[in-house]
């Protein structure tokens, strides 16, 4: 079942088979980005100590806490 989206909405790239053919690649920019973002802030962990919670993939349990300085 198709669902079409609601008018006005935004959908910047699309859906199903008529999705953009740039998408990959914009969702790649976007990783790179923020990764590039981190990389150059100061920012400081607010809890250090973390607890691992999983069991295939370790997760820190409630997250990473960060101050963005």
């Amino acid at each position: 079942m198709v669902h079409e989206p609601k008018p006005y909405s935004f959908v910047p790239f699309g859906g199903g088979t008529r999705r953009c053919i740039g998408f990959a690649l914009a969702t790649l920019e976007l990783q790179v980005l923020v990764i590039r973002l981190a990389q150059r802030a100061r920012w400081r962990l607010e809890r250090p100590v973390t607890r691992p919670r999983g069991i295939a993939t370790a997760t820190p349990a409630g997250g990473v806490p960060i101050t963005v300085l």
